[in-house]
């Protein structure tokens, strides 16, 4: 007779096996395919070792687990059965259960523990109130789903997926560059010396490398603010990288760099093609070094393009074999295997809307600004500092700046010795802008003897606004240059 108390011990077990498994859930492997693995190889092991024990050590095993009440409970189920070979193997039998039961309980385990993990998941994945905390910063997690909100977190996600059509710092550095006519053209130069074998001719105010400069030129391509014209190509060393290669004619048969060039002429009778100097003769007749036959050249014989003659292998071959030799590193490859970089000149793009222009560099809104305050103003200014390097800044006025209420920093150390004139400088981003471009602007400023004032669009980082304090940098910041010139405080010049 079956009762609760007989199949105690297969319900522990699997009780047991399936907490073990819902534990093997939780391994930290990230790839789904290969997440079962542990499980299987820990419950492989206990299988084959249950049968082991079962089958070689069965009348040890049956005195052990005898002593067991609820595991003599589950055999009893088998000696009451009134089949012969049922009831004389009830341990191995209840054993084998046993081991069932855990195997069942591993894979259940690990199952139900890795389908409500999976649900949970993709629970959270679809909550709003999870998607307003981690996509909108601005939505508090108290904030409630509105129409209003929702739309917040378009816009952000938007934000974020037409980010990369802003301007960095460095792209708007060489637009300046095309807008303020310094340049017209940026053209890349061969320069064997040189790490990629080519630089860039046409930005010596920008202390770039060239492959940093590469990538700036082709990113503002791609934004559509510059044209690229394909002009020429170099090829580079593929073991290095370098650019300082040179091509060499070699024999294809032995590799020999002893190759002789030749004039080479064709018998159309019988196919002869062979060095000029075989078909001629001591009198000047052209005679076929095949068939003997008098020739006429133009008539008989035509002039091909010239070949090589190995002189180590005496081969004749229309074309020698081009290797390249890199003379940094000195390894040598055929010319087919190295790779070609394409070389591009680049212009502003003609078709670029003006305000498109004017986001990089509003310095049309800032000169109306000085000029209706009565300001004389030279923008843009290229300006020869103490060192000799010409600095150029976006606005020089030619006066120092009056303020009504100036912002709350000292001069500049320079201040003391400027000549009188005030150096503008406009900086905007998408972001805060950060320490690293005021050092740079700072930079320049101190070889300059003028006073300063940065236009920071839309804001300072806090660190950037602490450096501005210390080094008495005026700062005005805004969220676009009409609210900046606005907050500037600046009142009309003396002249007026």
């Amino acid at each position: 007779m079956i009762t609760a108390s007989s199949l105690l011990f297969p319900v522990i077990i699997l009780v047991i096996a399936l907490a073990i498994g819902a534990g093997f859930s939780f391994v930290p492997i990230k790839s789904k395919k290969h997440k079962p693995l542990p499980l299987l190889a820990f419950a492989t092991t206990i299988g084959a070792a249950g049968l082991i024990v079962i089958f070689l050590f069965t009348g040890t095993l049956s005195s052990s687990l005898n002593s067991l009440g609820w595991f003599q409970n589950f055999i009893n189920l088998f000696e009451n059965v009134d089949i012969s070979i049922i009831k004389y193997n009830a341990t191995i039998i209840a054993a084998l259960l046993i081991i069932a039961a855990g195997e069942i309980g591993l894979g259940l385990g690990f199952g139900v523990a890795s389908v409500a993990t999976n649900r949970l998941l993709k629970s959270k994945l679809a909550s709003p109130k999870e998607l307003d905390i981690k996509t909108t910063p601005e939505i508090s997690a108290s904030t409630p789903i509105s129409a209003t909100n929702l739309a917040n977190i378009i816009i952000t996600k938007n934000r974020e997926e037409t980010e990369d059509q802003n301007l960095r710092r460095d792209e708007q550095s060489v637009m300046e560059l095309f807008l303020y006519g310094k340049v017209s053209r940026i053209i890349p130069k061969i320069a064997p010396n040189t790490p990629e074998g080519y630089l860039y001719d046409g930005i010596p105010q920008l202390d770039w490398d060239t492959k940093h400069s590469r990538q700036v030129l082709d990113a503002l391509v791609r934004k559509g603010y510059l044209h690229a014209e394909l002009i020429d190509k170099v090829i580079v060393c593929q073991t290095c990288g370098s650019g300082n290669v040179r091509v060499i004619k070699t024999c294809p048969d032995c590799g020999s760099l002893w190759l002789q060039k030749e004039a080479l002429l064709e018998h159309f009778s019988c196919g002869a093609m062979e060095q000029e100097n075989t078909f001629k003769t001591q009198s000047g007749d052209l005679v076929c070094p095949k068939c003997k036959t008098k020739l006429e050249q133009g008539v008989d014989c035509r002039v091909l393009p010239p070949g090589y003659i190995c002189l180590s292998c005496s081969t004749l071959n229309r074309e020698p074999r081009f290797i390249i030799k890199c003379n940094d590193c000195t390894s040598v490859a055929d010319i087919d295997d190295e790779p070609e970089i394409l070389l591009y000149q680049y212009s502003a793009n003609a078709q670029m809307p003006l305000h498109e222009c004017q986001r990089i560099k509003p310095l049309g809104t800032c000169v109306q600004f000085f000029k209706s305050l009565g300001y004389t103003i030279v923008a843009p200014a290229f300006i020869s500092g103490r060192s000799g390097i010409q600095h150029l800044f976006d606005i020089l006025i030619l006066d120092k700046v009056r303020w009504a209420e100036p912002p709350n920093v000292d001069d500049k150390p320079l201040s003391k010795s400027n000549n009188g004139n005030t150096l503008v400088e406009v900086l905007i981003s998408t972001q805060p802008i950060e320490v690293e471009e005021l050092t740079r602007i700072f930079g320049k400023t101190i070889d300059i003897d003028c006073a300063f004032i940065l236009f920071a669009i839309p804001r300072l980082t806090p660190n950037a606004r602490s450096y501005a304090q210390t080094h008495g940098i005026k700062v005005i910041e805004g969220q676009n240059i009409e609210e900046a010139l606005s907050n500037s405080k600046i009142t009309v010049s003396n002249t007026e």
